[in-house]
């Protein structure tokens, strides 16, 4: 089945809405061969073992050699060193598949990998990616600082931690186990910033995962509790395990994600033809070569999830997104009549970036009752979107039922523990006393409808997670 979706993953990742998942199973050239840089590490080691009673330490994988070296070194002498002198090693391999990722516009990409070809991709693109890690042991920083990410300044988040911080590092099977529960519990949280892009994300690529593996289906699982809606396409390997154990993992997807569609091609020739694709609608800047680097020889077909009916044809479209009403945050858009067009702009943007807004006379529907119904969807909103003006300034004096909105939001507001009432500023109207105590979004700066959605999306990723 030829995958036939390229226009809806060209479209997300043109338009900065689709963050790049990076799995361990990426082969890159050691000078000699084709080789996955984690089977090398699982190999040095295997080496390290004082005993050889398991054959095999790529076989193996690395979780489970990991392990029994730092049972046999509690001091984590051998584990570090050997992680030092394969991480300046792999440094030194080629890869043409890290260049061809490189080259596509990615604002966001998280990485499982420990290597740092990724990294050095990225610097070699022409690109000043903003580099951080998740601890899951809880010292982290709380923002990566990527709010101003773009093509050529992405983030690259490293998932199970960096080799700069060794307490940071996940690579034993217990160090896996207790990684999956921080992170399902939120204990350490995500990054903020991470949180709200991986919300406001509508398209997601997973490349190099190995879905097969246990622990990544539980991480998948707990992302996708993260996303709120979107596309989204994996890679996966039928490896050793044969058509009947990649089928049970395209059930088990079925059943987790919705439906599943299996596309069979190469990982080398998937991103060659993205390449090209790109290329073709966007200039020759973004070329980079993709030579056929397979890892071994396994053929990692595309996996992607959709919702919708059952149908037979083989260019289904493939959508999983929420929706309107469903788990996307709702806004409640308050403001004066005479601020009706700025209002109707907001809104046309917060549902194009994945929010659920709300404006009053639109979405009343013929029957409602007025007073009732305003009243409810205040209630039951996520966030109270006030936009101050003059005009609404000018209102306090009358018997305006904006003036009964602001009333409603301010009562809800007692019964509520995250940030609920958010001001945004038409003009240079000082805010009403009340209000001066909530942060504000300045909307006469450029920038300013850019500020509203990511404070928003922050303040949803926040309340999520508390």
């Amino acid at each position: 089945m030829a995958f036939d979706n390229w226009d809806k993953l060209l479209y997300g990742i043109r338009r900065g809405e689709c963050i790049l998942f990076l799995g361990p199973d990426v082969a890159a050239n050691d000078g000699q061969r084709d080789r996955v840089p984690a089977d090398l590490l699982a190999e040095r080691f295997k080496d390290r073992l004082m005993d050889d009673g398991v054959e095999g330490g790529a076989a193996e994988g690395l979780a489970a050699v990991a392990q029994r070296l730092r049972i046999q070194d509690p001091s984590n002498f051998e584990l570090e060193m050997s992680i030092d002198r394969w991480h300046e090693e792999v440094g030194g391999w080629s890869s043409d598949l890290h260049a061809a990722m490189a080259a596509l516009p990615f604002r966001h990409i998280v990485t499982s990998c420990h290597d740092p070809l990724m990294e050095q991709a990225l610097v070699a693109a022409g690109k000043r990616p903003t580099v951080s890690f998740y601890h899951y042991r809880g010292a982290h920083e709380d923002l990566v600082q990527g709010d101003d990410s773009g093509p050529d300044t992405p983030v690259l988040y490293h998932l199970y931690g960096h080799v700069k911080d060794k307490e940071s590092l996940v690579l034993t099977e217990r160090e896996l186990l207790d990684f999956l529960a921080a992170l399902s519990s939120k204990n350490p949280k995500l990054p903020h910033d991470l949180s709200a892009a991986l919300s406001e994300a509508r398209c997601f690529l997973f490349l190099g995962f190995g879905l097969k593996h246990w622990y990544l289906r539980i991480l998948l699982h707990v992302l996708k509790v993260l996303r709120r809606s979107g596309l989204a396409f994996v890679s996966e390997s039928l490896d050793g395990s044969g058509q009947d154990g990649f089928q049970n993992t395209v059930l088990f997807y079925s059943e987790s994600f919705g439906r599943v569609q299996v596309y069979e091609q190469d990982m080398a020739g998937f991103l060659g033809e993205l390449r090209d694709r790109y290329v073709a609608t966007k200039g020759p800047e973004a070329a980079a070569p993709v030579t056929n680097v397979s890892g071994g020889g396994a053929v990692p077909p595309a996996v992607a999830t959709a919702d919708g009916e059952d149908d037979d044809s083989e260019s289904e479209v493939m959508l999983a997104r929420a929706e309107p009403g469903g788990d996307r945050a709702t806004v409640f858009i308050c403001h004066a009549s005479e601020n009706a067009e700025i209002a109707r702009r907001i809104h046309d943007e917060l549902e194009r970036k994945g929010l659920d807004p709300w404006l009053d006379k639109d979405d009343l529907r013929g029957g409602d009752q007025w007073s009732p119904l305003i009243e409810k969807t205040i209630d039951e909103s996520d966030f109270f979107l006030l936009l101050n003006s003059a005009e609404l300034a000018a209102k306090t004096k009358e018997r305006a039922f904006v003036n009964k909105e602001i009333n409603i939001a301010l009562e809800s507001k007692k019964w509520r523990r995250s940030e609920y009432i958010v001001p945004v500023c038409l003009d240079k109207t000082p805010l009403d006393p009340v209000f001066e105590k909530y942060q504000h979004v300045d909307m006469t700066q450029d920038d300013g409808m850019k500020r509203l959605v990511r404070a928003l999306k922050r303040r949803d990723a926040e309340a999520e997670q508390a």
